[in-house]
């Protein structure tokens, strides 16, 4: 359980610590998590995966999720 712990604080972690750096680069930072979120995930991921693992709204979700696609960054 502990591993699992760790693992999920890491991955909190990285997808903070991206989203500050993407600050720091004129990227939005909501942006920069979703790019996070997508790096480090092993499945492909949705619109409501990406609400629902970073806490944001769909409209946030949904635009940030175009921009990359469409590579609008």
């Amino acid at each position: 359980m502990a591993r699992t712990t760790d693992l999920k604080e890491a991955r909190e972690r990285f997808i903070e610590a991206w989203g500050a750096f993407g600050s720091a680069w004129g990227i939005n930072r909501s942006m920069a998590q979703v790019h996070a979120l997508l790096l480090i995930s092993h499945e492909p991921l949705s619109t409501e995966d990406a609400m629902e693992q970073l806490n944001i709204s769909r409209g946030n979700a949904n635009t940030n999720l175009r921009a990359l696609i469409d590579g609008a960054w």
